[in-house]
């Protein structure tokens, strides 16, 4: 008898840590970010001619403040509409206690987006990406280790990739940041069809 009440605990347990990744952590939402990340190059080149175009901001911060709230409202409301349904029927099986542990990304989040503003006030923009894929490293591996091993093996690259712009950053190459924008969108994708082949 008490076989069978650890077997359902265990059950109960899974089933909480899956219901709440599948909220802060959908593989929907992934490819659905993925596909986003993808669009940033040509979204700045269709943008150069206008106010968010990089070289007709003068102040860095000011440029990069505009840059983190145009594409957080567009992340936001696109990822809102595509994964409407699904977000709403997971959140009625999730656990309270599992949604305060899953929400361990927002600190993260705005902890770099704060980073980012700051080091483009003190005129160090270059190291902005670079600390973008440490942050993003920090924050997969984290959830990786609550969904599979293509998740954990991403987050080490992103760390790793992060180390090595930084240190990329003492030679003038002007289009690294597309390489690593394209790099980081194809493994959001990645990512997000492991996780769905595990959500089935």
């Amino acid at each position: 008898m008490e076989k069978n009440e650890a077997i359902q605990q265990i059950e109960s347990i899974t089933e909480v840590i899956e219901s709440g990744n599948k909220i802060f952590f959908s593989g929907k939402k992934l490819i659905g970010w993925g596909i986003l990340l993808l669009l940033i190059p040509i979204i700045e080149y269709v943008t150069q001619g206008m106010t968010f175009g990089y070289q007709y901001l003068s102040n860095p911060a000011v440029n990069i403040i505009v840059h983190i709230f145009v594409y957080y409202v567009i992340f936001n409301l696109i990822i809102k509409i595509f994964c409407r349904s699904k977000t709403k029927k997971v959140f009625k099986s999730s656990n309270t206690v599992m949604k305060k542990a899953l929400a361990v990304h927002t600190p993260i989040i705005y902890t770099m987006f704060a980073t980012i503003v700051v080091l483009s006030l003190i005129g160090q923009g270059v190291l902005v990406f670079p600390v973008v894929f440490l942050f993003l490293g920090i924050l997969f591996n984290l959830f990786g280790r609550f969904t599979n091993n293509t998740v954990l093996n991403i987050s080490w690259s992103y760390i790793i990739l992060g180390l090595v712009y930084l240190v990329l950053t003492t030679l003038s190459l002007n289009y690294l940041w597309l390489i690593f924008m394209i790099y980081l969108g194809v493994t959001y994708i990645i990512m997000g069809i492991s996780i769905k082949n595990t959500e089935r």
